[in-house]
């Protein structure tokens, strides 16, 4: 549900047992969580009821829901972030004043936290890995006493992917529409912004001086600036954030816990890099649109959001194909190495098809460090991309992340500086950048245990985990290894992030 108001179940089912319910509660967030949403459906096709509601809902909200909704069970979709103390508290809660509800903790966190979630007395069954398939089973188990699962809850990829969907209908989907400037950066959205903060101000002016917009003049500028904003929006493309078609990424970057296996692994335990094919796509989008519609809203364009897209490349240029034919831009993450190969074969296809912007994961402006954490990368590919970016017009978005453990000092300023001259111009306004952002290091990945042995105190709980924020300076205390940088760079640091740094420039 949006909000956690008006809140929808899968009544129409009448033949489902009202203790046959699961109760979801969400990550608080902009965008839609997706994990939950095929959930939901998977359990509809097993006749199993569902609700969601996000983890910031207040108390005394979940006490009548939990009251009137009666679930067998209660699944919470848990990411390794700040929000994990609030599952934590709601779960603690559950499990005092309904103890007869089942309380499932799955998502990333207890994924790659899955031993430090297993002690914990007040979740019951810590799920690892996807669940479509598995999770019904789950369900049915626990409401029938078959007690046929342990506590270590074994998902895997789904054996047929087409055969889930989002269950669209239990959120509300103009929440996630988006202008194209909420992350597009290009010559055409500048403009946009700057115009629309010069109209806002001219209303604010005329506002203050007329309240009562009495005046004629008042009402003549403002009907003329109704006009430029019609304009102006007219060149703004509506975004839905955002669309899942494929699973899974099968490079190895030692910082990524995207990988492994636990994540994406068959029922064999196998990786597998799992997609949707195009019908599945094109059915998705005439329920977006239909629904946006609902509430008088029109689809223009969507974001794509597979950690790896382009696996299969034939799949890939068709979905692409049939977007453009739809008349819909979209937004699309690659590789540079995929960009450029065959004289910028995929770059000049992203023009061709009306994409709005493309996104890399650069990493780093070091070629040392590139190598160090396994990117299989061309730091040139970089600057022979920044200068097609001009060429075909498509934006490109770079991100960035420094501090890996064995990083140098040489390696963090390149990076630094690499950011500093993008935003600055240099290489034109088809190039901007996404960070840079401070490395964190995540239990089964190469860095995290290069960062214990650079003096990573692993936390106490997984809940404690939670408390990891670059913003503050209990979290650069967690990375000694930062504090050996020499204090002008500390300082270039502390100006990118914030006063956090100020603890670090005493070392």
């Amino acid at each position: 549900v949006n909000k956690n108001s008006d809140l929808m179940t899968d009544s129409d089912n009448q033949s489902t047992n009202q203790s046959t319910r699961v109760l979801f509660i969400t990550q608080s967030s902009a965008y839609p969580q997706l994990g939950v949403l095929y959930l939901i459906d998977a359990l509809r096709q097993a006749g199993i009821e569902s609700l969601v509601v996000s983890c910031d809902i207040p108390a005394e909200n979940l006490d009548s829901i939990l009251t009137d909704y009666r679930p067998a069970v209660v699944g919470m979709s848990v990411l390794t972030a700040p929000q994990v103390v609030e599952f934590k508290g709601h779960s603690i809660r559950i499990k005092n004043d309904y103890p007869e509800i089942s309380i499932v903790w799955g998502g990333v966190h207890p994924t790659i936290l899955s031993e430090e979630c297993m002690d914990s007395s007040y979740i019951d069954f810590v799920f690892i890995g996807q669940g479509e398939d598995v999770f019904p089973e789950l369900v049915l188990d626990i409401v029938n006493g078959t007690k046929k699962f342990t506590k270590r809850v074994q998902g895997h990829s789904p054996q047929t992917l087409d055969r889930y969907s989002p269950a669209w209908d239990k959120v509300s989907l103009s929440q996630y529409l988006f202008s194209e400037r909420h992350s597009v950066r290009s010559p055409v959205t500048r403009v946009q912004t700057s115009a629309a903060m010069v109209f806002d101000q001219i209303k604010s002016d005329i506002q203050a001086i007329d309240p009562g917009l009495s005046s004629d003049v008042s009402v003549h500028v403002l009907e003329d600036i109704k006009k430029w904003d019609v304009g102006l929006y007219e060149l703004d493309k509506s975004i839905f954030y955002y669309l899942i078609t494929s699973r899974g990424c099968p490079y190895s970057c030692t910082f990524c816990s995207e990988p492994l296996q636990i994540m994406h692994g068959n029922a064999e335990g196998k990786f597998t890099w799992n997609s949707h094919d195009l019908n599945w796509v094109k059915c998705q989008i005439d329920v977006i649109r239909e629904r946006l519609a609902r509430d008088g809203e029109d689809l223009e364009g969507v974001g794509i959001w597979d950690d790896m897209f382009w696996v299969d490349k034939k799949r890939a240029r068709t979905i692409l194909k049939y977007l453009a034919s739809e008349g819909l831009t979209y937004l699309i993450e690659a590789r540079p190495d995929q960009l450029i190969r065959d004289d910028y074969s995929l770059y000049n296809f992203l023009g061709e098809t009306n994409c709005s912007q493309v996104f890399i994961g650069a990493e780093s402006a070091s070629q040392e460090t590139l190598d160090y954490i396994k990117k299989h990368t061309d730091l040139e590919d970089y600057y022979r991309l920044m200068k097609h970016a001009s060429i075909v017009k498509v934006p490109l978005r770079m991100s960035f992340i420094v501090g890996f453990p064995g990083e140098t000092d040489e390696s963090v300023n390149k990076t630094l500086d690499f950011c500093e001259t993008v935003t600055n111009g240099a290489y034109g306004p088809w190039v901007n950048i996404s960070g840079p952002k401070i490395f964190t290091p995540y239990p089964g990945t190469v860095e995290y245990d290069r960062a214990v042995e650079a003096g990573f105190v692993k936390p106490a709980t997984h809940v404690d985990w939670g408390k990891i924020h670059r913003s503050t300076e209990a979290y650069l205390e967690c990375f000694p290894w930062m504090r050996n940088y020499p204090s002008a760079t500390l300082e270039r640091l502390e100006h990118h992030f914030g006063q956090g740094y100020s603890a670090l420039t005493t070392h």
